[in-house]
């Protein structure tokens, strides 16, 4: 009678055990591994969106306006991700097109940029420089906007204007260029703060 009391309770202490080994603490082993498993997919994943672009080399686009105004940009490298064929990444853009008004060349060139075919706005980004008889521009950030036929620069602007054999230095936040009429506006964002003008022999 002894025995087979026992026997019961070592058989519910067996049933209990398995039931823990393989509900519970098997489960608990294996949670690292499928977070590795997870881990590797995302891996391949990334490796699939590296892979899925189209990268060129001394590429040039041409961007034309409503007025029919023609801005061309070069650049050293280029790539299209296929999930936005309408972005198109730029390394080393460099942009150029000739002033309506007084048919004088403006240039832009930067470390890097990107083309919107569909909105026709194109960006530059970090050590840019813009480069017309006017003016000598340095900033961290352009856009050019075809549709408004307008490139806004923004990010530590230092503007020196080369106007009437004099050279005066500008600081400020914003400077909009009008590529029509080639009239060049600084400003600060701020009505409190004030652009900061130096004059140069």
């Amino acid at each position: 009678m002894l025995l087979k009391k026992t026997a019961k309770i070592t058989l519910i202490f067996l049933t209990f055990f398995l039931l823990y080994f393989f509900y519970y603490y098997l489960p608990s082993q294996n949670k690292g591994a499928i977070e590795v498993d997870k881990a590797e997919i995302q891996k391949i994943q990334t490796n699939d969106k590296t892979e899925s672009k189209n990268t060129f080399t001394n590429t040039e686009y041409k961007n034309q306006s409503n007025n029919g105004q023609i801005f061309t940009t070069r650049a050293k490298e280029s790539y299209i991700a296929q999930n936005s064929p309408d972005l198109i990444h730029l390394i080393e853009p460099y942009s150029f097109t000739t002033m309506k008004k007084d048919q004088s060349l403006i240039e832009i060139s930067s470390k890097t940029g990107l083309f919107d075919k569909e909105k026709k706005i194109t960006l530059y980004e970090k050590n840019v420089v813009i480069k017309n008889k006017n003016y000598l521009i340095t900033a961290n950030l352009a856009r050019h906007f075809s549709e408004r036929n307008m490139i806004i620069i923004d990010g530590n602007v230092v503007m020196k204007d080369l106007t009437f054999g004099l050279s005066h230095v500008l600081y400020c936040d914003t400077v909009e260029i009008d590529t029509i009429t080639n009239n060049a506006t600084a400003f600060m964002k701020s009505k409190k703060d004030k652009v900061i003008a130096k004059k140069y022999k």
